[in-house]
């Protein structure tokens, strides 16, 4: 079990990178730091009785319970445990009726979910026409894999997805930003099987692309607070081809949709664990094939952050990528996509584990979050 009560964390640059020891900020004080700066910088996008920033860290070990017991309605623990600020504003037979009329792709269908019932209560009868699949077939445990009869399950895709929902449910309920109804979009791609399919095409490609762009509803519940209802989805089928990783992000308007993203990364870092400096070099390593420069632009970025002078050189990088890196990226994806023994991740090579970071979603890092790593190394 990961420690998360670790305030600092003097990783330095490991035995393998330098005699010096160097302080690497850990996630927790960045996202601290973070939150405290975009409040200056947009105090009305969080909630203003959001001032404890440690009651935000224990929740998460709820997030990696449910990645950990693959049980989807586990989410709904969440929202039992709701402290966040919610905002209805517009009344649901207005968002219901808009929402079902509005559709102007060819390639979409629509699909409204309820907290309350952990279900689908309404799928458009589009998805037939769209997908070749019944209305009554798209629900979770098929997307789960809890029904063989209905193989809508991706077993490389399935596990990150479950990851990033409860980090999504983890951000709507813990008390820190104030939601209004429908007026973010969260956005994931991730594929699902497509064998019992009636298009021929779907069928025989076996799999598909979706992505989801989802809006929250909230409205009065019967405590007369305000809690999510609802979450109105629309969703676009494209060709397996058209998959990369399961990354989801948030659009808004402008400055709230770099708070959400900002924060979204920050907390799955910490979900990981991976240090800020492995995460440093691993950043590095996208744009540099040689050891030597990866040395150089570490010496460099840093040097133009924080005046430190490090002098890491290229046997150093070398060392930590094969001594440390390669294997630190292989258990991290076989933790968290649930390999098992017969199918573990062995990464031998530097490009493999910067791969694995990209389908991580630890790659690339948000520029800002980057300058905030570099800026905090002492």
């Amino acid at each position: 079990m990961n420690d998360f009560n670790n305030e600092r964390s003097q990783i330095g640059v490991d035995a393998s990178i330098s005699r010096r020891r160097y302080v690497y900020p850990t996630w927790k004080s960045l996202i601290k730091g973070y939150i405290v700066e975009a409040r200056k910088r947009n105090p009305e996008v969080f909630s203003e009785s959001s001032r404890n920033l440690n009651e935000i860290f224990p929740p998460l070990d709820l997030v990696r319970k449910v990645a950990s017991d693959r049980e989807p309605s586990s989410l709904v623990h969440f929202l039992h445990n709701s402290t966040a600020h919610y905002n209805p504003r517009i009344a649901l037979e207005e968002v219901m009726e808009s929402f079902k009329r509005v559709s102007v792709r060819q390639n979409e269908f629509y699909a409204i979910f309820d907290f309350k019932q952990f279900s689908y209560c309404d799928v458009d009868k589009r998805i037939t026409e769209i997908l070749g699949i019944p209305p009554q077939d798209f629900n979770l445990a098929a997307m789960a894999g809890f029904d063989p009869s209905n193989p809508l399950f991706h077993h490389r895709d399935y596990n990150h997805l479950l990851r990033w929902s409860a980090l999504t449910y983890y951000m709507l309920t813990i008390n820190l930003f104030k939601w209004n109804s429908m007026e973010d979009q969260y956005r994931v791609k991730f594929r699902i099987g497509t064998s019992k399919s009636s298009i021929s095409h779907y069928r025989d490609e076996e799999y598909a692309t979706l992505e989801k762009l989802c809006f929250l509803y909230c409205d009065k519940v019967e405590d007369g607070e305000s809690r999510p209802i609802y979450h109105f989805d629309k969703w676009l089928v494209f060709n397996k081809s058209e998959f990369d990783c399961v990354k989801p992000k948030w659009l808004s308007v402008p400055a709230r949709e770099a708070h959400l993203n900002n924060f979204n990364y920050l907390i799955h870092a910490y979900l990981l664990d991976i240090s800020a400096h492995h995460l440093l070099l691993l950043h590095l390593r996208q744009f540099h094939d040689r050891n030597k420069a990866i040395a150089s632009a570490m010496n460099e970025m840093v040097y133009e952050a924080t005046g430190i002078r490090m002098n890491v050189d290229e046997h150093q990088i070398g060392d930590c990528f094969a001594k440390t890196l390669r294997g630190k990226m292989s258990n991290l994806m076989n933790e968290w996509d649930k390999r098992g023994a017969s199918d573990l991740e062995q990464i031998v090579s530097d490009a493999q584990a910067v791969e694995i970071a990209k389908t991580l979603g630890l790659l690339p890092i948000p520029d800002r979050l980057l300058t905030a790593i570099l800026s905090s190394i002492t």
